[in-house]
């Protein structure tokens, strides 16, 4: 006799270009049969998977793009399938159990230029027995996520639109140089005084105080030589204490060099973005005192010496473009891609990646699963007579060599097609009437015989009994 738990099962399955995202909240509750439950564990897991449209019309580019897509993804299959975060289910009133948030880390595919979405397909699974044995039911509807790929930041390329402001004396001509995306969109800003600093910045709505880490990023000129250098100065404020930075820029060497008697921002990194650009980026921590805005400022001539010391005497111009202002995790190292938001009327907002900011998940199936059950053994479960159904799924684990990706992607093909009538292959069982509160699954599985199936090597396969159940 093998006595397993059973677990309640919840799965979702949406697309979006973001590259990051977070669970922000769920409505999840347990109801525990009017008794006060014990604690457990429930657990959200993600999978990624990459829906790509092809659309070029030259078979050879096509091929190169294809092979450059799949060899990016794999990378991306290995590394993010099977994402975790744990919840932990504590023991609260009678009937009700809250299950707080999880983040999904650093989930980035950084591949935006390629017309591609990610479908994310997520399980959420969670115990329907007590500490006690008292069998339970789940009350729930949906998740709400929020997409770390958006810019916070308006008119991100446009310095000489509102929101952007410009400060004490000095001017902005826009449009001056070709920018990072090859069009003549980068600005150049000239302090015409010295004495008090002109610079360019824009107050950018949060719509949070939650204890966030923000990136702020923009572009800027590669130099050969450089004689006057620029400050940049990111600030999270609006309704507690400011937390504030400020860097000298090094067009030449591509660094950063602190402001003297400035504090140090959490995480500063630059990027050669290509032969012509560098691009700067510097994360602050909202300290949840009541803050909702970040700031970006941007002054133009700092000094003429490239160090941490600003004086207010320098006249003279420089360049920038693409500002950016988003949400980003501690572990993640590399910079958040770039997304333009819109130059357009004044007063846009910032533009989503491809859906609306907050996404709505709802669920699509209605299961408990027993997990890992590789034989036909008895099953004792609770509840009353119903259907069991034993599904056998195949999946094919593909090496990760590169040369061979096109011949790898059709083997995989083959294999598929192969397997159509064993993949999600269903045997029906049937609980028979027994003891009351207890019901057993007969050891002949009618319908599916285990033995026939024949994997090939570098295949695994998973049986698990699957409950269907009505609300």
């Amino acid at each position: 006799m093998v006595d397993l738990k059973m677990d309640g099962i919840r799965r979702w399955k949406f697309t979006s270009s973001a590259g990051v995202i977070e669970l922000i909240n769920t409505d999840f509750w347990i109801d525990y049969d009017s008794t006060v439950q014990g604690t457990g564990t429930a657990e959200l897991s993600l999978t990624l998977t990459n829906i790509w449209q092809h659309s070029d019309l030259d078979l050879l580019q096509g091929l190169a793009r294809r092979k450059f897509v799949e060899d990016r993804l794999k990378e991306l299959h290995w590394d993010h399938v099977g994402k975790k975060g744990t919840l932990i289910i504590d023991e609260g009133t009678p009937q009700e159990v809250t299950i707080d948030g999880v983040t999904l880390l650093d989930v980035v595919t950084e591949m935006g230029d390629l017309n591609d979405l990610m479908e994310y397909s997520l399980v959420f699974s969670f115990p329907l027995t007590s500490s006690s044995g008292t069998g339970g039911v789940e009350i729930a509807r949906e998740l709400s996520f929020l997409a770390w790929g958006h810019n916070f930041a308006q008119k991100s390329e446009k310095l000489n639109l509102s929101p952007w402001n410009n400060q004490n004396s000095g001017g902005l001509t826009p449009d001056d140089i070709i920018a990072p995306d090859g069009a003549l969109t980068a600005d150049k800003l000239t302090d015409s005084d010295g004495g008090n600093f002109f610079r360019v910045q824009q107050t950018v709505p949060l719509g949070s105080t939650k204890p966030d880490l923000y990136e702020f990023t923009l572009f800027v000129p590669v130099l050969s030589s450089q004689t006057l250098w620029q400050g940049f100065i990111a600030e999270v404020a609006g309704g507690g204490t400011p937390v504030d930075t400020a860097y000298t820029i090094d067009q030449v060497n591509g660094a950063l060099v602190l402001r003297a008697g400035s504090v140090a921002a959490q995480f500063t990194r630059v990027d050669r973005f290509n032969a012509d650009w560098w691009r700067i980026g510097i994360r602050l921590q909202n300290n949840a005192s009541g803050n909702d805005d970040a700031v970006i400022r941007l002054q133009p001539t700092v000094n003429t010496d490239g160090t941490g010391t600003w004086v207010a005497s320098v006249t003279g111009d420089n360049h920038t473009w693409g500002f950016q202002v988003s949400r980003v995790h501690a572990n993640k190292t590399s910079l958040i891609p770039y997304v333009p938001t819109d130059a357009a009327a004044i007063g846009t907002t910032p533009l989503a990646p491809s859906l609306e900011n907050y996404v709505i998940a709802r669920e699509r199936e209605d299961r408990a699963v027993f997990k890992d059950v590789f034989r036909a053994s008895p099953i004792r479960v609770a509840g009353s007579p119903g259907r069991v159904r034993l599904n056998v799924v195949g999946i094919k684990q593909l090496t990760t060599q590169t040369e061979a990706t096109l011949l790898q992607r059709q083997e995989a093909e083959g294999i598929i097609e192969a397997w159509n009538d064993l993949v999600g292959k269903d045997g029906l069982l049937r609980i028979d009437n027994g003891v009351t509160g207890e019901e057993q699954i007969a050891a002949h599985l009618s319908g599916v015989s285990i033995g026939d199936l024949r994997l090939p090597d570098a295949v695994t396969f998973d049986l698990r009994f699957e409950t269907e159940y009505s609300e």
